[in-house]
């Protein structure tokens, strides 16, 4: 608990929630999982390291800090999507040409981040 606020523990979050969003992202484009949804379920299973931390003897506080660190990763993941969605959409499209059609023949999508929330 004493080193929460330190920077290295903060190092698993950044990690784990970048590992989310190249994982929704893939998903999100190549199967048309929701985004939101799916970010959300693999930041809860990436958590589930935490249940098994015997450190830590309370189950109570262990379902907490496992609650927490998942959102924790999940906002992670969802910030670095909007971050690569904003930074995509400035850059400009490739040329028709440049671009493959997948297996199906419908058009690709344009990029991995996409937005996860319907606005």
């Amino acid at each position: 608990m004493e080193d929460f606020l330190r920077s290295k523990p903060m190092l698993t979050p950044l990690v784990a929630g970048a590992s989310v969003t190249m994982i929704t992202g893939t998903l999100v484009r190549e199967l048309g999982f929701p985004g939101a949804w799916t970010g959300l379920a693999l930041s809860l299973l990436f958590g589930v390291v935490l249940l098994f931390d015997t450190t830590i003897k309370i189950l109570a506080i262990r379902a907490v800090f496992y609650l927490l660190n998942s959102l924790t990763v999940f906002s992670v993941a969802a910030g670095l999507n909007a971050a690569g969605a904003a930074a995509v959409g400035a850059m400009p499209p490739a040329p028709a040409a440049e671009r493959e059609l997948p297996r199906g023949g419908e058009a690709p999508s344009d990029t991995l981040f996409q937005p996860w929330f319907g606005r």
